[in-house]
């Protein structure tokens, strides 16, 4: 059984600028700085593209995971989507949106997950993993947004 999170977050900025902030690896892991997230990446560049590889590591409910997603889709400033290659999910796809509006942008995340274990593993897992994947996104998104607006001032814009 697989489940869908979908957040829409207003950020006070444009496109470009929370595009940019979203897709950098060590943007990623400073924003998750309370589960001791490390990454590593295939290119030698933080700032993700398309068929690049990404290898998340990080401490979540006292146990330490290793997740390695892959950019599928690649559209700047407007979105692109990762999807695990090897992890702790039976699979996992995140589309992440970034819409512009008069004045500023909505980021979207779409995240659809498969946890393992089939039915009981679903069963176990469904509502407080869905809870805790919501929450890992909120703190991200949050950590964007005032990076994103920091930055947009600095600029001013």
């Amino acid at each position: 059984m697989a489940f869908t999170i979908t957040l829409s977050t207003p950020i006070a900025a444009d496109p470009t600028t929370v595009f940019d902030l979203e897709s950098d690896a060590l943007v990623h892991a400073e924003s998750q700085g309370s589960f001791a997230e490390s990454v590593r990446f295939t290119s030698g560049r933080s700032k993700l593209r398309l068929g690049d590889e990404i290898e998340i590591r990080s401490r979540h409910l006292g146990l330490w995971f290793t997740l390695t997603s892959r950019i599928t889709e690649h559209e700047p400033p407007r979105c692109f989507v990762d999807e695990q290659v090897t992890g702790p999910f039976a699979s996992m796809r995140h589309e992440h949106f970034f819409l512009a509006t008069r004045d500023h942008t909505q980021m979207v995340d779409v995240m659809s997950v498969q946890f393992r274990g089939g039915r009981l593993g679903a069963l176990v897992l469904d509502i407080p993993g869905r809870l805790y994947l919501r929450r890992i996104l909120c703190i991200r998104n949050e950590f964007i947004r005032k990076r994103a607006e920091a930055e947009q001032a600095a600029q001013g814009r």
